[in-house]
């Protein structure tokens, strides 16, 4: 008899992972299991409709109305509609199709979980139904929206919606009943009615880029401060004073296409009285203070001619005519770059024969380009260009000449030549192939061109100068490969410089470094015959340092690698998610079984989870992969091996019982490890339970995390008896949503307990189950199920300690304030590290568990500067809790509403014993909007900051130590602010330094 496989449900979730759609709705159909998940492989990679198939968009929502509707439209993360412009008149009349999406749109809006939206063709889908523009408004968590074909229909949706956008890109190509007003400046009577601005509104606060094709500006109206990118193409006749006032904070521009007139360029007339009007404006309504980039046609920005400086400018001549008068281009592009004054420029122009030009070279030397350190210039040549004498060659001499040598600023100088417009038209070539037509003349030139020897020249020209780097690329030549020299080190960007520079000139290196591997010899100096040779000891040094995904292509290339990567790719241990993983693995285990030595005994450490990866995209036509079941008993046969012959030490299993469910074998065979030395687990219930009291493994760290939805009896929910196996080994344990019981084991080799989540702890169960005790943490312990109130928890846990005893001495407590006062605990605790949540901080409380602790050691973190001169928190240091302080540090957490405070009260001479003290003032919540994101520099500074902008913090240090009043014993004081958004960070420091962790030994002498 023949039986079946059986899977389990993470092999049957890994094949989901890897089927495609149609695949999908197929296995759906086969189990419950699999039409539950389903759906959320089915939808991670967005869902695309099409309004000319009305039937498809009713199959889809029968598949979202057909089971479990909320659960699967919250894996609808991205959603794309389209409407074909071929079927608008017939969709006009598919009210079918409008009906569906409207509804759509209204469960999106319930669920609340749509975060990217492209509607492609808008207003064609907005036409299928009149309400359907105000359901796709009510959608409120849409982040980024893509649009085309913006009309009327579109503009009323976007005043009405919710969503507070963060990215947008707005087409307004609908033409359809519209007349082309070519000769019509930007903006205009009905300009605030279709401004992407006044449509925006609702985004002000958090919009941050903005993509607009033939889009209108209007100069009143909404202001968005925290845009910051900015894309705009196809405007008819710009006008920069309406960009200006919309986003002042802008940064980065790019404009294409913007000075056509029906797909022509403008003429230089009409060109030069719209920058002029674009000037006149900028003088009387002010412009940006700076923009860090500019990528798009250079004509674009003389229009615009934004009158500021520009760090980084990307500019060509593509929308200029092919017969454009140098004199004209050479006026545009100094004008550009006397306006701009860059830093790092790439210019793409068209023509050699502007090296012969005195003005096109002359511009080099203009005091505007006095601060450039990287030059790209990208030449195209233009055929026929030989009626001048000298050949090309020759012309570009001054390049070294005019350009490199005047400019002592210059540090890179990167010279690319194309050639690919060289090429004969199809019909001029009449059968013959490419390389039989005759080089042009500037293509002859370049045969034998010694780039090695320019690019000497060039460097020698700019030796007297900070020149590093010379570049040269010649590519599209028919007769000669592409190649690449470099002469001089990689040009290296200064430490200080911004984040945006290095962008740019990582955009730079990557557009210049696709080239073959003779181009790769010629960059690094090798010859043919000097391909270095590395023993194998290098070798394997090499994969120390490589990345996993490194170390799995290297060990496909030779034999030894294949034979030694696997120590390397297991000794940071192995973590396993999908199916595919797992099934991956272990073919790898099993691969060298007849090895000297097998590659299971060298897996030290295992994760295991079962949430898939939102980045693990469906492969169709992939390699099949297991079911669930197979991939559970695959997991099995690893974990028996492991326990006959495995040294695995270190287990962590995340969402514990949807791994262990896998098999129902699977929590025995784990249990039957007996090497495990470290466990972790999440989310446990029923079967990790069974797991945790069948362990036979001795555990020196425990991480034990219970499901707090599950109901499970409350021994089972008591780490102290789940791991009754390790009572003489177990040295440390963390505990989540645990409870704890009087007749718990002991772990008397215990020394470490972190608590997280337990509700109203009882101080004894645990001065009980961990009698040596050295350290302790809680957080979020408050008994927030609990009937007593929080002075009767602690009045109990004390009065429990009082008569049935509690540590003599505990070496440190981390945690809140909240839950060392409920703890009660009545020994002394040298080192203490405190804080508080928001409000719930009470210096009766803090003087509480200082009395109690009387520590050492203490660390301070409060919210607000407020406390620094609320006279009940600083009363708290003249009680006796403070007597035996000896190092104190207080780090403060400024708030908008807080005023310069002076601590000196707090350190007279009820700390007169203190040895080390340290103060730290952290401004960086300040800087952060409600949405998290730091604010701009430029924005006014709050009180609290506008009083430490001069604030001495040298001389407040010495200040602080004449009036403790005994600096013979202060050893070390340190003072610091960081977070300032106009200054750096900062610590003064008098005396010897020390931080929180040092020993206490050194200050008893």
């Amino acid at each position: 008899m023949v039986y079946g496989a059986r899977l389990n449900h993470d092999v049957l979730l890994h094949i989901l992972s890897l089927a495609d759609r149609y695949t999908l709705c197929v296995l759906m159909r086969t189990c419950g299991f699999l039409n539950h998940h389903g759906p959320k492989y089915i939808l991670q990679n967005g869902v695309h409709l099409g309004t000319d198939s009305a039937k498809a968009i009713a199959s889809f929502m029968r598949f979202i109305e057909s089971r479990d509707t909320l659960y699967r439209l919250s894996h609808v993360h991205t959603l794309t509609v389209s409407a074909e412009r071929a079927y608008y008149h017939v969709a006009k009349n598919d009210a079918w199709a409008g009906k569906l999406l409207n509804t759509l749109f209204l469960l999106l809006a319930r669920a609340d979980n749509l975060r990217v939206l492209n509607l492609e063709e808008i207003e064609g889908i907005l036409e299928l139904r009149p309400n359907l523009a105000d359901s796709i408004a009510m959608v409120g968590s849409l982040k980024k929206l893509r649009a085309t074909a913006m009309g009327p229909r579109g503009a009323k949706m976007l005043k009405a919606f919710r969503s507070t956008l963060t990215h947008a890109d707005l087409a307004f190509d609908f033409s359809e009943g519209t007349q082309d007003r070519d000769n019509e400046d930007e903006g205009g009577d009905n300009a605030e009615e279709t401004s992407p601005t006044h449509l925006l509104h609702v985004s002000q606060q958090s919009l941050r880029e903005l993509s607009v094709t033939f889009a209108k500006g209007a100069h009143r109206g909404p202001r968005y401060p925290y845009m910051a990118r900015l894309d705009v193409q196809s405007i008819k006749r710009p006008r920069t004073r309406y960009y200006v006032h919309a986003f002042p904070n802008l940064r980065h521009l790019s404009a294409f296409e913007c000075n056509l007139s029906i797909g022509r360029p403008l003429p230089m007339s009409e060109l030069e009285r719209l920058r002029s009007t674009n000037r006149r404006e900028q003088g009387l309504d002010g412009s940006w203070s700076s923009l860090r980039s500019y990528e798009g046609s250079i004509s674009t920005l003389y229009l615009l001619s934004p009158s500021c400086h520009i760090r980084s400018l990307k500019v060509d001549d593509e929308d200029m005519p092919m017969n454009e008068p140098y004199p004209e281009k050479n006026h545009i592009l100094r004008s550009v770059l006397d306006n701009a004054c860059p830093q790092h420029l790439h210019l793409s122009w068209t023509g050699g024969l502007c090296l012969l030009e005195d003005d096109f070279l002359s511009i080099w030397t203009h005091p505007a380009l006095s601060s450039l350190v990287h030059l790209h210039l990208n030449m195209t040549l233009v055929p026929n260009e030989d009626s001048y004498d000298e050949d090309l060659v020759h012309r570009m001499e001054s390049i070294v000449s005019r350009i490199v040598a005047p400019m002592p600023s210059l540090r890179s100088f990167w010279l690319t030549i194309r050639c690919s417009f060289m090429v004969p038209p199809p019909f001029d070539l009449l059968g013959r192939s490419v390389r039989e037509y005759p080089l042009d003349a500037g293509e002859q030139a370049l045969v034998e061109w010694d780039m090695n020897a320019f690019a000497h020249r060039v460097r020698a020209a700019g030796a007297l100068g900070p020149l590093q780097s010379v570049i040269l690329r010649v590519w599209g030549h028919r007769t000669r490969a592409e190649q690449i020299i470099r002469v001089g080190p990689k040009y290296k960007l200064d430490d200080d410089t911004s984040g945006h520079d290095r962008d740019f000139m990582a955009e730079e290196e990557r557009q210049m470094v696709d080239f073959s591997i003779e181009n790769l010899r010629a960059l690094s100096g090798w010859g043919n015959d000097q391909i270095p040779y590395l023993h194998n000891d290098i070798l394997l040094h090499i994969l120390n340092f490589a990345s996993k995904d490194l170390l799995r292509t290297l060990t496909q290339t030779c034999r030894m690698l294949h034979g030694q990567g696997a120590r390397y790719l297991l000794q940071d241990g192995v973590s396993l998610v999908t199916d595919k993983q797992i099934l991956s693995f272990m073919l790898f285990i099993v691969g060298n079984s007849g090895g000297e030595r097998r590659r299971i005994l060298r897996l030290r450490e295992l994760t295991l989870s079962r949430e898939p990866p939102s980045y693990i995209d469906a492969a169709p036509g992939s390699d099949s992969a297991p079911s669930s079941e197979a991939a559970g008993m695959l997991l099995q046969r690893l974990f028996v091996a492991l326990a006959s012959f495995g040294l695995l030490t270190r287990l962590t299993i995340y969402d514990s019982e949807e791994v262990l469910g896998l098999h129902p074998a699977l929590p025995d065979a784990i249990a039957r490890l007996d090497t495990i030395k470290q466990l972790n687990v999440s989310f446990a219930g029923p079967r990790t339970v069974k797991m945790l009291k069948a362990l036979r493994s001795t555990l020196f760290w425990a991480d034990i995390s219970i499901e707090s939805e599950v109901e499970l009896p409350l021994k089972d929910k008591n780490p102290m008896w789940l791991l009754h196996g390790s009572q003489g080994s177990l040295r440390s344990l963390s505990a989540t949503f645990s409870v704890s019981a009087l007749d718990s084991p002991v772990y008397p080799l215990a020394t470490a307990l972190r608590l997280s989540y337990t509700d109203a702890p009882r101080t004894h169960h645990y001065v009980r189950a961990f009698p040596h005790l050295r350290v302790l943490s809680a957080w979020d312990c408050c008994g927030w199920d609990h009937d007593e109130t929080y002075d009767e928890l602690r009045e109990r846990n004390q009065s429990e300690q009082e008569h049935l005893g509690s540590w003599p001495v505990l070496e440190s407590y981390q945690g809140s304030i909240m839950n060392l006062y409920l703890l009660g605990i009545c020994c002394p605790i040298r080192t203490v590290a405190i804080g508080h949540h928001e409000d719930e901080l009470d210096p009766l409380m803090l003087v509480a568990v200082l009395g109690d602790a009387r520590p050492r050691k203490l660390q301070l973190r409060i919210d607000g500067g407020h406390w620094l001169g609320d006279p009940d928190f600083l009363e708290t240091f003249v009680h006796p809790g403070t007597e035996a302080l000896k190092r104190f540090e207080l780090c403060v957490n400024l708030e908008e509403t807080d005023r310069d405070t002076d601590i000196s009260d707090a350190l007279a001479t009820p700390l007169k014993d203190l040895v080390a003290f340290r103060l730290c003032l952290d401004c960086s919540s300040i800087k952060c909007d409600r949405y998290g994101a730091p604010t701009r520099q430029n924005d006014p500074l709050e009180l609290v900051e506008q009083a430490l902008v001069d604030w001495d913090i040298d001389e407040y240090a010495h200040r602080v130590q004449q009036e403790v009043g005994t600096p013979a014993r202060l050893k070390s004081i340190s003072v610091s602010m960081k977070g300032h958004r106009t200054r750096r960070s900062e610590t003064v420091t008098l005396g010897a330094k020390w931080t929180f962790k040092d020993d206490l030994s050194d200050d008893e002498h």
